[in-house]
């Protein structure tokens, strides 16, 4: 047996601050919380440096930043593996002058095992009982004779269904013990799972009532006598019973989850109230949900007044919603709280008690805080925030049935030990930093650019208790339930309506937003071919199908507008602020790609004779085949008429122009013929001969005046050297001449007559 050390620990009656919310210094894990019929507050922690010591902290009001410590050594028969407390069940009550603990964990050296402890805080007394069998118990108290009943689980998952009902005596003795075996139930049974809940004492009466879990669906109820004579036996279809309340033993409350309404909350549970009789028959039965709020925990309390104080909650953040209700179930009001999970408990006057083991922060992380919070009777926390709520109720129609119970004793409980109890001080600190509730709000782009990706920012959706994205736009509707994210990737243009609706404490929020997809930036230039006729610079503009806001140049050059002073390539990046677009042009300058010879060439300014018309006109180009005169196409031209003509071709795409001028002469030979000469020999004008060009002579004739045949020759070199046929000089005087010869421009014969004089 271990040693007992007990130092003051002793409560006085005291009132509670309106309200408060602090947080507990130290390093401890929250396993539960309490408050007595004296509305006094005790949390029951795990001290997390010493694995084996289980620390009770009392709430001090008249020092609200102070509270007084028990931690008990329960080495070596509770082995605690983990934080979470997956390997240790336990139950928590506090009466007015005693605290029971329940443990079922694992012991450091054998199998499981359960301790069952009883602390007086007002004399010291204690004594713990281990060796009990089952993972789910359940005590209340015989306020008269000072009897403990200790109900548990017994035969969990195994052929038999049933408990183990114990009564013990003031200091723990062993007064009766009993193993309930259930039979006779409805095929609806579906699983051997008993967990009892709640245990009330009637001291009217002197009997108890308890309450359980029958599967994982369905719940039953107890009455028995102080000797473990059971007379009532009831199961309720479709409800989890989890708490049991008296109205001066007249009628009773009773609250657990169910699944009859799912499907107007559309939750897997829904908290259930029901009104019992004194023969706890149903009176009337009420559902209590709201939009994804699944239930997790709830109690209630029966005021001085006769309404009631119901607190519920889901898991997460944000979960708890406290209403005041009248004898009939119908709500009055209802307020939210922000608190992690928090265990909860309601005071004698309807305020609330929340306390967690975690704390969470505005990026969605948690972290571990003991929180103790106390509303005031209107549901307020002053110097912090409290919420809207909407939660709704629906009657409801319970199914029940009886059954029946085979006893046999046993005698489960079998050692005694004592604790070590060690005695200090905690310290509590102001504390009211609640991150912002979860929004719908976020942020995405106004305007995007077909192919764009986006993804919804600003979110604060992480401790919603139900989250949907709809996204919509021409044909198309789509739902996202249960997603903290938004990405999109869109393939069409448009205009889409992004919509985020959350849910907490019941209420949906929504929010909104017009999101335009652009089709593709498309670009293009003011150019109209590649190759230009003018020489540079060359302006050129970049158009686009929606106004731009910024162009970028491969040459550096910025702006909608180029001068382009050289052939080349050029390139384009503009945007119009949501798309991006590139494109080039190629441009190319005629008088660098080909020389104004060689593009076109005709010949000089020609004069031709009116004999040779027509002239033919025949253009030349290294990059042209065919060429325009006076609106005629063709290679070559015949030109009839004199006159200034202008001869054009397509070279690259540009038009070329030439001008060319023909004129046209008779084309008569210049023939000068003397009108006398002196043949005497003396070497001046001896011969008479024709001078001049464009002419040869073909043959000269000399008649006297008489007509008679004076000279004749003939050939390049004809002519008259004053003597006659015979050899003899022609007398002086006037002679007829004949001239023929060929006219070399026209290249035709002609003939010129004259007279000549003969001198001596």
């Amino acid at each position: 047996m271990l040693l007992f050390f007990l130092f003051c620990f002793h409560l006085f009656a005291y009132a509670q601050p309106p309200s408060f919310t602090q947080k507990l210094e130290g390093d401890y894990f929250l396993f539960d919380a309490s408050v007595n019929e004296t509305d006094e507050i005790f949390l029951l922690s795990w001290h997390l440096p010493d694995r084996y010591t289980i620390s009770i902290i009392k709430y001090n009001p008249s020092q609200p930043l102070t509270g007084n410590l028990l931690e008990l050594n329960m080495y070596p028969f509770i082995f605690l593996i983990d934080a979470d407390n997956s390997r240790l069940k336990y139950i928590f009550k506090n009466s007015k002058d005693d605290l029971f603990i329940y443990f079922f964990g694992m012991h450091l050296f054998s199998a499981d095992l359960n301790a069952f402890c009883r602390i007086n805080t007002k004399t010291g007394q204690h004594w713990c009982r281990t060796g009990g069998i089952g993972q789910h118990s359940t005590i209340t108290i015989d306020s008269l004779n000072q009897s403990h009943f200790f109900i548990n689980t017994a035969g969990w998952g195994s052929s038999t269904i049933g408990l183990y009902y114990q009564k013990l005596s003031p200091s723990g003795a062993l007064l009766k013990a009993k193993k309930l075996e259930f039979t006779g139930f409805d095929t609806y049974i579906d699983e051997k799972r008993v967990e009892p809940t709640d245990a009330i004492f009637l001291s009217k009466t002197q009997k108890i009532a308890f309450t359980g879990h029958l599967d994982r669906k369905n719940s039953f109820l107890l009455e028995a006598d102080t000797a473990g004579q059971f007379y009532r036996k009831i199961a309720y279809k479709d409800i989890h019973l989890n708490q049991l309340l008296s109205v001066d033993e007249e009628s009773f409350y009773a609250i657990g989850s169910t699944t009859l309404k799912t499907d107007l909350s559309g939750n897997q549970e829904d908290l259930v109230l029901l009104k019992l009789n004194a023969d706890f028959e149903v009176v009337w039965a009420k559902v209590y949900f709201a939009d994804n709020f699944d239930f997790y925990r709830a109690v209630i309390k029966v005021l001085p007044d006769g309404n009631l104080a119901l607190a519920y909650s889901t898991d997460g953040a944000f979960p708890v919603i406290l209403t005041k209700l009248d004898d009939q179930g119908n709500m009055k009001w209802q307020k939210g709280y922000p608190f992690f999970e928090p265990i909860l408990n309601v005071f004698s006057d309807g305020s609330l008690l929340l306390c967690t083991r975690e704390h969470f922060d505005a990026a969605g992380n948690t972290f571990q805080q003991i929180l103790i919070a106390k509303t005031d009777t209107l549901g307020d926390i002053a110097g912090c925030e409290v919420f809207p709520t909407c939660l709704n109720s629906t009657d409801a129609t319970i199914e029940t049935s009886e059954f029946t119970i085979n006893e046999s004793l046993i005698n489960p409980m079998s050692d005694s030990t004592e604790l070590v109890f060690r005695d200090s001080v905690v310290r509590f600190a102001d504390f009211c930093d609640i991150p912002p509730s979860p929004s719908p709000e976020f942020v995405l782009p106004d305007t995007v650019c077909v192919s764009a990706c986006v993804e919804a920012t600003g979110l604060n959706n992480h401790f919603a208790h139900g989250v949907v994205w709809e996204l919509e736009g021409e044909n198309l509707h789509e739902s996202r339930p249960d997603s903290f994210e938004f990405r999109q990737c869109f393939s069409q243009p448009g205009a889409y309506t992004v919509r985020q609706q959350v849910w907490f404490l019941g209420c949906a929020y929504e929010y909104e937003k017009t999101l335009t997809v652009l089709d593709d930036l498309r670009l293009s230039f003011d150019l109209e071919k590649e190759f230009l006729c003018q020489p540079p610079p060359a302006q050129v503009k970049v158009q686009a199908n929606r106004p731009l806001t910024s162009v970028e140049w491969n040459t550096g050059a910025s702006g909608e507008t180029i001068f382009t002073a050289t052939s080349g390539q050029y390139r384009a990046t503009a945007t119009d602020g949501y798309c991006q677009a590139r494109d080039s042009f190629k441009i190319a300058f005629l008088n660098e790609l080909i020389s104004a010879d060689e593009a076109l060439q005709i010949p000089a300014d020609t004069v031709v004779c009116e004999a040779h018309l027509p002239f033919t006109l025949r253009p030349v180009s290294s990059a042209a085949t065919d060429f325009t005169l006076e609106n005629q196409k063709g290679r070559q031209f015949d030109l009839r008429v004199p006159g200034r003509y202008t001869v054009s071709a397509e070279v690259y795409g540009c038009p070329v122009e030439k001008n060319f001028e023909l004129k046209t002469d008779r084309c008569d030979s210049k023939i000068y013929l003397p009108t006398a000469f002196s043949p005497n020999g003396d070497g001046i004008n001896d011969d008479f001969a024709p001078q001049g060009k464009d002419f040869t002579i073909l043959k000269l004739l000399i008649f006297d005046r008489w007509g008679g045949l004076v000279h004749r020759s003939e050939g390049a070199t004809a002519s008259w050297n004053g003597k006659t046929a015979s050899g003899t000089s022609a007398p002086p005087g006037v002679y007829t001449y004949k001239l023929t010869y060929l006219n070399t421009l026209l290249n035709r014969q002609e003939e010129v007559q004259g007279d000549v004089t003969v001198l001596r």
